[in-house]
């Protein structure tokens, strides 16, 4: 039990710190900066495409499974919708709703 709960903090670390530092690229000198529209270059796109959202299914994987896990202890607390927002619903809008390359939620 001890070594999930370390794989999915270096996993939610890992994901934050990939998908951080992708963001802030700049795309080549003298070459066309192609946005499509949402205003991320094209560097912040694949790396969104190739790193982050692979690594956010997985944090989404295990959001869903410490949420069922802490049901226990939310459920009296009456914090279930909080905990839901936090553990389930903030990743899965991470992974599958957000623009590609957008990083400013």
């Amino acid at each position: 039990m001890k070594l999930a709960a370390k794989f999915v903090v270096l996993l939610l670390l890992a994901s934050t710190l990939a998908c951080k530092t992708s963001g802030t690229s700049t795309p080549a000198a003298g070459l066309p900066r192609y946005d499509g529209g949402t205003g991320a270059n094209t560097t912040a796109v694949i790396g969104d495409l190739v790193v982050c959202r692979p690594i956010g299914v997985f944090a989404s994987a295990g959001g869903t499974m410490l949420f069922l896990l802490s049901l226990p202890f939310t459920w009296p607390a009456g914090s279930i919708e909080a905990s839901a927002q936090t553990l389930v619903h903030q990743p899965l809008y991470y992974t599958f709703q957000r623009p590609l390359g957008d990083f400013n939620d």
